[in-house]
C-alpha cells in the first residue's frame, strides 16, 4: 500500500482518510466548487445507515463527482500509468 500511496502523491493525487461519509461528501463537494475533478470511492466511505450512504453517492454522481469503487479507481491509476 505504500507503493500505491506514493504514486498517488507523485501524480498529484491527495487522498482523503475519512470515516463518516458526510464529511468526505463536503469535501468532494468543496472541491467541485474549486474546479477539480473530482473521483470518490464508493466504497472506501461508510456511515451507520447504508440508506444514506446510497442517497448521498446519488447525489455525488448527479453534479459533484465521478463515483467509482476502490478497484475502479485502481485500474484507472494503471492505465495512465502505463500510457
Amino acid at each position: 500500500m505504500k507503493t500505491r500511496s506514493c504514486a498517488l502523491r507523485c501524480r498529484h493525487i491527495r487522498t482523503e482518510k475519512r470515516a463518516f461519509l458526510f464529511c468526505c461528501g463536503m469535501t468532494a463537494r468543496q472541491g467541485y466548487e474549486r474546479g477539480f475533478y473530482v473521483v470518490f470511492g464508493s466504497d472506501v466511505t461508510a456511515t451507520d445507515d447504508p440508506r444514506l450512504q446510497e442517497a448521498e453517492l446519488q447525489v455525488l454522481r448527479k453534479g459533484f463527482a465521478r463515483v467509482l469503487s476502490a478497484s475502479e479507481i485502481l485500474d484507472c491509476l494503471e492505465v495512465t500509468a502505463e500510457a
